[in-house]
């Protein structure tokens, strides 16, 4: 029996226990800062199954897990690292209660109906990374051998975030601080693919991002002291900060409709379309509302063109603002840069994958769509240090289930996807 036959058999085999153990995986909660338990829970599991495994600390209590399929060192075959990120969106009670209207089950559980999982952690990212894990066993249990290391690793601390005041903490910073970690402790090869879900679509460059602190002031004033001025005026002639907030939140938004059409770019992998908008805002005392805030702080977040810094949009920021009457301060307060992979250097990967995918699918890829370029995902640290890399992986989609849309990825997808990566890990690093 071919090799490829062999792994293909044994993952469709072991089909339910790809299910079993991803929704045992995405149940575990690891909300941004809190990646530790999941960690432990994938450390121990990569052990039982014989893979050479290690936590790395990134910071605080916070780490990463480094898994090992060890090659024999053949000059011929490559080094890749497959990896994928522990944090999810949701399951932080106090940073969901700021963003959430409705807290629903797949926030923070995850379960199957027919063949369908469902969990925004089954979604994004341990689906895809399940498919990477078992891909890896179904290597282990066929008759190919590694020629060049498979790393097999899960990031704390992908999902954006960071500390906006002045005692930094450690929880709330993300936007590629585990893979930076990863990195910097020389867990690199020649390669990266970052299991995200793309359709399969194979996707080499990400956009960059800038969040600005943009600080607006006024004079504090009692409210019933607002009867001093004209009900036709009152608005112009506000002295407290938040009518000024409001309109630049109306300002900003306008704006980064402009810019996100003026900087899409179309590329022969797929389209690139920059975002912007505003995310959050504060002001004022909920326990006192008696008093017009002399003060208000927008927080933007404006995703990058490849290459590009904060100095792109800073002055065009505080020119829009001065536009229309509002002084503001602008100041930047995260900044992580985007990358493409470059073209010659990634091309055996993409043709891997593509070639893979016609194996599977009896077609090729589809492009990569502008929400999934136009993101952060980790692809760019890698990128970054010279290790070229692409984000490819299932789809997810989303279903009704007892009245309520959820997002899900179903069980097909999930088993093909580690026959994609499998088909990688052969393809790169095996000797058949």
């Amino acid at each position: 029996m071919e090799p490829q036959q062999q792994i293909d058999d044994w993952i469709e085999d072991h089909r339910e226990d790809l299910a079993t153990f991803l929704l045992e995986f995405a149940t575990v909660s690891s909300p941004r800062g809190y990646e530790r338990e999941a960690a432990e829970y994938l450390s121990s599991w990569l052990q039982s199954n014989g893979i050479e495994t290690r936590l790395q600390p990134v910071v605080g209590d916070r780490v990463n897990v480094v898994g090992k399929l060890p090659g024999s060192q053949n000059e011929s075959a490559s080094r890749v690292v497959f990896n994928g990120h522990l944090d999810t969106a949701y399951g932080n009670a106090e940073e969901d209660d700021r963003v959430l209207p409705d807290r629903l089950r797949s926030h923070t559980s995850a379960w199957r109906d027919e063949d369908d999982l469902f969990g925004v952690g089954v979604i994004n990212d341990k689906g895809p990374m399940t498919a990477f894990l078992w891909a890896a066993l179904a290597v282990e249990a066929s008759n190919v051998s590694p020629a060049g290391d498979i790393y097999l690793t899960a990031s704390a601390g992908e999902i954006g975030g960071t500390t906006t005041d002045e005692s930094w903490d450690p929880r709330t910073v993300g936007s590629g601080i585990g893979t930076r970690r990863l990195v910097d402790g020389g867990i690199t090869g020649d390669y990266a693919i970052v299991a995200e879900t793309t359709d399969y679509a194979i996707a080499r460059m990400e956009c960059g991002v800038v969040w600005f602190e943009i600080t607006i002031t006024g004079s504090p004033t009692y409210q019933p002291r607002l009867a001093a001025y004209e009900p036709d005026t009152v608005m112009d002639e506000h002295p407290g900060a938040l009518p000024a907030a409001s309109k630049a939140v109306r300002v900003l938004e306008q704006w980064g409709s402009e810019y996100s059409n003026s900087e899409t770019k179309e590329y022969d992998h797929g389209t690139m379309r920059p975002s912007a908008g505003v995310g959050a805002i504060e002001s004022g005392n909920p326990n006192a509302p008696i008093v017009a805030p002399g003060t208000a702080t927008l927080y933007l977040d404006v995703r990058l063109p490849p290459e590009a810094g904060p100095e792109l949009v800073r002055d065009e920021i505080d020119r829009v603002l001065m536009s229309e009457g509002i002084d503001a301060t602008v100041e930047p307060y995260l900044f992580r840069r985007g990358y493409i992979a470059d073209d010659e250097a990634v091309s055996p990967l993409t043709t891997t994958l593509s070639d893979a995918h016609y194996d599977l699918f009896d077609e090729t890829p589809p492009d990569p769509q502008p929400m999934i370029t136009s993101m952060w995902r980790d692809i760019n640290v890698f990128n970054e240090v010279g290790v070229p890399a692409v984000t490819c992986g299932p789809p997810r989609t989303t279903r009704e289930f007892e009245g309520t849309t959820h997002p899900c990825m179903h069980l097909d997808d999930l088993v093909a996807g580690a026959k994609l990566y499998a088909r990688a890990m052969v393809d790169l690093c095996c000797e058949t």
